[in-house]
C-alpha cells in the first residue's frame, strides 16, 4: 500500500523482518547498513494492533531507510500520516499517536498531500530518498506551495522544535 501511493521502495536495502524491543519503533541497520529491521516497542507485543500501527509508520521508513538523524519532518509526518490512514482503512476508527511533535509532522505532510495527492511520488522522481529533498525539490513539484511550508518539511525531525 505504502509503495503503491508513494513509489517503490529502495530495493538495494536487505528487509530482514521485525522483532520487539523496549523503546519507540524504530529501522535499525545492522551489518553493513544494507540490512534493515524493523524493531517495534515490546510494550505493544500483547495489544493485537498497535504492532501494526507501529508497523504501518516504519513501513515509509522502509521505502527510502536514512538514520535516524537524518529523517525529515517530511518523512516523520508521512509516515504518521500512512500509519493512521493504513488502520482507519484496514480497522476502522481513529488512531492516536499521542505524541504532539509526530502529529504536528503530520499536519504538515497532509498539507503537502493535500495540495497534491501525488507530491511524493514526483518529489522521489526528482529526490529518490524523501528526507534528502529540499525546500526547491518540493516547490519545482508545488510551485504554488507556501515556501515556508516547504523550509518546515525539510527540517531534521531531530532538531525541529515541533512548531508549526
Amino acid at each position: 500500500m505504502a509503495e503503491q501511493r508513494f513509489g517503490p521502495r529502495d530495493k538495494s536495502y536487505t528487509i530482514l523482518g521485525f522483532e520487539f524491543r523496549a523503546g519507540l519503533p524504530q529501522i535499525w541497520f545492522p551489518g553493513d547498513g544494507m540490512n534493515v529491521i524493523v524493531q517495534l516497542d515490546s510494550s505493544s507485543m500483547n495489544d493485537p494492533n498497535l504492532p501494526l500501527f507501529q508497523m504501518a509508520h516504519e513501513c515509509i521508513h522502509l521505502l527510502t531507510p536514512v538514520l535516524s538523524a537524518n529523517v525529515s519532518v517530511l518523512e516523520e509526518g508521512l509516515a504518521t500520516y500512512f500509519s493512521k490512514d493504513y488502520m482507519a482503512v484496514h480497522f476502522g476508527g481513529v488512531w492516536l499517536t499521542g505524541d504532539q511533535k509526530y502529529d504536528r509532522a503530520e499536519v504538515l505532510a497532509r498539507k503537502l498531500l493535500l495540495f497534491n495527492a501525488d507530491a511524493i511520488k514526483a518529489l522521489r522522481e526528482l529526490v529518490p530518498v524523501i528526507s534528502r529533498a529540499t525546500a526547491q525539490d518540493i516547490l519545482k513539484i508545488c510551485p504554488s506551495l507556501s515556501p515556508q511550508l516547504a523550509e518546515q518539511l525539510i527540517v531534521t525531525f531531530q532538531s525541529w522544535d515541533g512548531k508549526i
